[in-house]
C-alpha cells in the first residue's frame, strides 16, 4: 500500500504522527528542503553515535557541527539534547528510535515497512537491531501490518522471521479483536496472502472470539473470483483437518451460512467435506437460510448435493419449514422450486400461517397457482386467527386480477 493512501503528506497531518526520523528515512517523507535525504542505514549509525556518547556530552557543539546537514540529524540531536536536560548529567543518554512507535497509529518503523511493502528496508531495520516481535497497540504483529496492505514482500520477509522464532512472531496471533492473519487475509480476500501464510503453516481452524474461523471471514466480502479462489485455498490441501469446514460460531453457523450467495463458493465447501445437516441455534438449516436469501442457484446445488427430503421438512424454533421461510421472506424463485417436492413439511408455520396465505399476500399469480395445486393445499385453510386466504388478499391489496381469480378458481368452497 502507497504510504499516502495512509499518510496525507501535508505537514499539518504529518505533525499528528510525531514520526522520529527512523520514520521519515522508512517511508521516505524527507521534507522538501532536505537535499541530503540520508539513507536509513546512515541515520541508524547516527543514532548509534549518539547512544554511546558519554554522560555530560554538549550537545549544542553537535548541533552546531550538524546544522547545515539534513534535518533529520538535527532533530536527532535536539531529542537527546532534550532528555540530557531532563535527566542527571551522570548519565548517558540513550534513545531507542529503531522501535520507538508514532502517535498516531502506534507503529514501529518496522510495522510502517510491513504495511509499505518495503521489504528491503524491514530487512535493513531488523539486521540494525529492530525488534521484529514488538505489537502495535491494537496487539497485531508484523505479519498483520503486511497482510492489512496485501503486502507480499513484507509478509514474505515477515514469514521469514516466523519461520525462525516461531513462538515470538506467532503467525497465528490474534489481534485485539481475536483475528489472525490468516482471517484479515481472508475477510479481503487477499488471495496472495492466503496463499502465503498457508504455505507456512497457518492455522485454518484458530477461533475468533465470536469463534468465527477464517473461511466464516470471507463471507465479509463481495462475491466474485477472489472470494471463489480464497475459500478454494481455505478447502483443499487441508491434510485432512477439516474442523474448520463445519466450525459453527456463537450463532451456530457454519462458514457455509455465510456464502451462500455464491453457487460456486457452496459447491466448493460441499465437495471438501461441508455438512449439511448442520442447523444453527434458531433451528435453520441450509435450506431454511438459502431460501431467506434467495439464492436459487445455491438452492439448487445443494438440492443436487443432498436431494433427500429430511432438510424440506425441518422445522426451525420458530415452527417454519424451507418453503414457509421462503413465502415469508418473499423468495419466490426459491419457494418455487421447493414446490416441486411432494413432501414440504407442515403445511402450517409457527405463526398459524400456511402456504396459501404467504403466496396470496405477495400476489405472485405464478407462484399462488403453483402454491394452489400443491398436495398439501387444503380449500378454506385459515390463518389461526381465522382469515382465510381471500381476506388477508382484501388486506393486502392483491384481491384483484389474477390471484382473485386464482383464488375463487381454487379456494371457493362451492
Amino acid at each position: 500500500m502507497s504510504v499516502h493512501k495512509l499518510v496525507a503528506t501535508d505537514d499539518d497531518y504529518l505533525e499528528d504522527f510525531e514520526f522520529t526520523p527512523i520514520h521519515i528515512a522508512v517511508l521516505d517523507l524527507y521534507d522538501a528542503s532536505d537535499s541530503e535525504r540520508p539513507k536509513l542505514e546512515d541515520l541508524i549509525e547516527f543514532v548509534d553515535n549518539a547512544n554511546n556518547a558519554p554522560p555530560g556530552t554538549d550537545w549544542t557543539r553537535w548541533k552546531t557541527k550538524y546544522q547545515k546537514r539534513s534535518p533529520l540529524y538535527v532533530a536527532i540531536i535536539k531529542q537527546f539534547r532534550v532528555s540530557a536536560l531532563e535527566n542527571d548529567s551522570t548519565r548517558r543518554v540513550i534513545h531507542n528510535l529503531l522501535d520507538q512507535k508514532d502517535r498516531k497509529f502506534h507503529w514501529t518503523p518496522l510495522h510502517w515497512a510491513a504495511v509499505t511493502n518495503r521489504a528491503g528496508k524491514m530487512r535493513i531495520l531488523v539486521e540494525h537491531g529492530a525488534d521484529p516481535f514488538i505489537r502495535s497497540n491494537l496487539n497485531a504483529n508484523i505479519i498483520h501490518a503486511a497482510v492489512e496492505s496485501n503486502a507480499l514482500h513484507s509478509l514474505a520477509y515477515a514469514l521469514e522471521i516466523s519461520r525462525s522464532y516461531p513462538e515470538k512472531l506467532n503467525i497465528n496471533q490474534p489481534n485485539i479483536w481475536g483475528e489472525s492473519p490468516l482471517m484479515v487475509a481472508a475477510q479481503g480476500c487477499l488471495v496472495g496472502c492466503v496463499r502465503l501464510l498457508l504455505a507456512e503453516g497457518a492455522d485454518r481452524a484458530v477461533r475468533q472470539e465470536n469463534q468465527q474461523v477464517a473461511l466464516h471471514y470471507t463471507g465479509l466480502s463481495s462475491r466474485g473470483e477472489r472470494r471463489q479462489q480464497t475459500v478454494a485455498l481455505l478447502c483443499r490441501n487441508s491434510e485432512g483437518v477439516r474442523s474448520h469446514l463445519n466450525a459453527q460460531d456463537e450463532d451456530g453457523r457454519p462458514p457455509l451460512f455465510d456464502l451462500l450467495d455464491d453457487a460456486i463458493c457452496v459447491e466448493e465447501l460441499i465437495r471438501n467435506g461441508a455438512d449439511l445437516n448442520i442447523q444453527d441455534n434458531t433451528g435453520k438449516n441450509v435450506y431454511h437460510h438459502v431460501c431467506v436469501q434467495d439464492e436459487s442457484k445455491s438452492l439448487r446445488t445443494v438440492i443436487r448435493r443432498c436431494p433427500g427430503p429430511t432438510m424440506v421438512t425441518q422445522k426451525d424454533h420458530d415452527g417454519n419449514t424451507p418453503l414457509l421461510e421462503a413465502l415469508k421472506h418473499g423468495s419466490t424463485r426459491s419457494a418455487t422450486i421447493l414446490l416441486n417436492y411432494d413432501d414440504v413439511g407442515d403445511v402450517y408455520g409457527g405463526d398459524g400461517w400456511a402456504a396459501v396465505h404467504y403466496a396470496t399476500k405477495l400476489g405472485e399469480p405464478r407462484l399462488l397457482e403453483k402454491v394452489l395445486q400443491h398436495l398439501s393445499y387444503r380449500k378454506g385453510m385459515r390463518t389461526r386467527d381465522g382469515k382465510t386466504a381471500q381476506v388477508i388478499a382484501m388486506e393486502s391489496g392483491t384481491w384483484c386480477g389474477e390471484v382473485k381469480e386464482l383464488l375463487r378458481k381454487y379456494n371457493s368452497l362451492a
